[in-house]
């Protein structure tokens, strides 16, 4: 029934203010709800702790032509009593807490509990998802597993999360319940089915819990959420176990609510879960229990790893993954050269995992003595047991690793999961065998630098930071080589100062170089702006002219330079040179090294403007000297070797 504000007959109204017996004064508020054997009401004491009120049910509560209503009334508060007796002794694992209790004048004792904010049922009704419903029947289980006796009262109405999200088991079966639950059934009309077809007003078996558990998960497979004002039929238990169209539908519902917005299953493992859980549902709702197995299960014990197993598939997960364990007989991680590397892990996964496919794994190396560098592996061998605690070990084989310090990494993860992998990592050793010699490693070469300059040869002002051309459309690039100077600089202060072109005299004045001993020629690119009529109008480089001097091994510093006004000839051949006005030096081979006048090299470098055109014919005699020479050695040779044959014809004549 709909919570209302009062009830007629009963001894608990909202508003009300009651004192338990310790002296708290509680306020009644609205009706929770009606159960088994008692109304529940919201209360909040004096220092604003909420909690709920249980009191036993009254004459009012049953059909009013129903015979031996005084003999329920008076059980229902039998159940109360001991019910508070229980729950004051706390021996039962996830029981709720006793708050208090009432003594209500002609009602008995009322049962003063936490209120705690959801229940499963709710869950059920709002449509929540499978995982969550799953996961928290799992935790029932747990709960008994551990605890001393059977709940025998297990539904998803006495099912509650508390605020921290633990799991409370309310209403317990107490030996006055389990004697009239039949009774008390049949007078209010169970609707929710959650007791063994073969449960009597006996104490219960522990096959109670496990067949209302199993039940609670048939339930929140077929439920169908609250639309609206109206509340949903609750699924019908199969009394008489599942056949196999039941068990079809079954499961294509339960892929229909893996498969819902806001479920997070994994899509790999919803069929195998579907036929888990229909496997499961098959035999925890069988109609035989004996044999358990193959039939009903007896014990939560026995239906706590199945029902895991179920809940797990939903998103499984690597839970654990061991130490790199070094093979081929070494402790210490230490292989020799030509020997295979081998390592060995474990790794633990939730319930259901038993296969290296469901696995993605991996395998990182890297090389120490390289800087951590990343090296290629091919497909590694790899050997997979299962151990005894369920845990899969990987054993696998390294391609052949070269000789030096490495570090290896093993990553696992659930395929489709989207989770971050677990890593287990280890650094090892390959030594070489005697007098191995470490291939040599290719110097990486680094790319050239490309020297944009604009036409003085400064920075190009048409670039800018990025490297984007910023010139107006249509400049032609001219790119090139500046040319070897023939002559040293006129002086080593300014290496600039020779002849100035115009077009750098209009430009920035360039500053001199911080190493003028060493230049090498440099690409560069100069930008040409076209005029109207196709031509430049900027006045050209003259690439004749040395822009960048490169010093000759034969120049002594102590002589003076040459005078920059001298046109620096030109050569044209072997024994020609060629001076700027177009003369050609005609230099008799004379008979001294020296120049005019017997003067000498000193001499002649100071000779002012003819000194080019002294050591044009200083080297022209050289070659004349040189041609003289191999003339000379020729007809040595000539002569020696027609002695030779007439030496011969002589002899042979005689």
């Amino acid at each position: 029934p709909r919570p209302s504000p009062s009830c007629p007959g009963t001894a608990v109204k909202t508003g009300d203010l009651l004192t338990d017996g310790s002296g708290r004064a509680w306020t009644v508020g609205q009706q929770l709800g009606r159960g088994t054997w008692g109304r529940s009401w919201a209360a909040r004491d004096d220092t604003g702790r909420e909690g709920a009120i249980k009191e036993p049910l009254s004459a009012a509560d049953f059909p009013s032509d129903l015979a031996g209503v005084e003999g329920l009334v008076e059980i229902c508060k039998q159940i109360a009593e001991q019910t508070a007796d229980a729950l004051d002794k706390n021996t039962s694992p996830g029981a709720p807490r006793l708050e208090g209790r009432l003594r209500l004048p002609a009602a008995g004792t009322a049962v003063i509990t936490p209120r705690y904010p959801t229940s499963l049922a709710r869950k059920l009704e709002a449509g929540g998802a499978l995982d969550e419903v799953l996961e928290v029947l799992c935790r029932v289980v747990a709960l008994l597993t551990d605890a001393p006796r059977p709940h025998g009262n297990l539904r998803p109405t006495n099912i509650f999360l508390s605020e921290r999200g633990d799991v409370v088991l309310g209403d317990p079966l107490v030996p006055a319940l389990a004697a009239s639950w039949s009774r008390l059934a049949s007078a209010l009309g169970d609707r929710e089915g959650c007791r063994p077809p073969d449960a009597r007003d006996i104490p219960p078996a522990p096959g109670w819990d496990t067949w209302s558990i199993c039940a609670s998960v048939h339930q929140a497979v077929l439920y169908k959420p609250l639309t609206g004002e109206r509340r949903p039929a609750r699924p019908a238990v199969p009394n008489r176990g599942i056949d196999r169209v039941e068990l079809a539908a079954l499961k294509d519902r339960a892929l229909a609510r893996l498969a819902e917005p806001g479920a997070r299953s994994n899509p790999r493992f919803r069929s195998r879960l579907a036929d888990r859980l229909g496997s499961v549902l098959n035999r925890g709702l069988s109609l035989e229990h004996e044999p358990s197995p193959p039939y009903r299960f007896d014990t939560a014990a026995a239906l706590r790893p199945r029902l895991e197993e179920v809940a797990s598939l939903v998103a499984p997960a690597v839970t654990e993954v061991g130490r790199l364990l070094p093979g081929g007989g070494t402790t210490e991680g230490v292989f020799r050269a030509g020997d295979p590397v081998s390592y060995a892990v474990t790794v633990a996964c939730t319930p259901g995992i038993t296969d290296h496919e469901d696995l993605a794994t991996g395998l990182q190396l890297a090389d120490l003595d390289a800087e951590e560098r990343r090296i290629p592996l091919a497909e590694a061998k790899f050997a997979l047991k299962t151990h005894p605690s369920g845990r899969l070990r990987f054993e696998f084989t390294l391609p052949e690793v070269t000789p030096g310090r490495y570090r290896l990494r093993a990553a696992f993860s659930i395929r489709e999961s989207g989770d971050d992998p677990r890593l287990a990592e280890t650094e090892f050793q390959v030594r070489p065998p005697p007098g191995w010699v470490p291939p040599a490693r290719e110097p990486e070469v680094a790319p050239i630098p490309l020297q944009v300059a604009s036409p003085n040869g400064f920075e190009h002002p048409g670039l800018d930071e990025g490297g984007s051309q910023a010139s107006s459309p249509g400049a032609e690039v001219i790119e090139g080589h500046f040319p070897r100077p023939l002559a040293p600089p006129p002086d080593d202060s300014d290496v600039f100062a020779a002849r100035p072109t115009e077009a750098a005299t209009r430009g920035t004045e360039p500053a001199a170089p911080s190493q003028p001993a060493h230049f090498v020629p440099k690409l560069v690119a100069v930008e040409v702006e076209p005029t109207t009529d196709g031509e430049s109008d900027s006045e050209p480089l003259d690439l004749e002219e040395p822009l960048l001097p490169v010093p000759r091994p034969s120049f002594d510093p102590t002589r003076r330079a040459l005078p920059p006004a001298a046109p620096l000839p030109a050569l044209r051949g072997p024994g020609h040179w060629e001076a700027a006005s177009g003369e050609e030096d005609e230099l008799a081979i004379g008979g001294g090294l020296p120049g005019r006048g017997g003067e000498d090299l000193a001499d002649l470098a100071e000779d002012g403007g003819d000194s080019h055109r002294s050591i044009g014919s200083l080297d022209r005699l050289f070659e004349s000297i040189r041609r003289d020479s191999r003339l000379a050695i020729g007809g040595a040779v000539g002569a020696s070797l027609l002695l030779i044959f007439l030496t011969m014809a002589v002899l042979k004549t005689c």
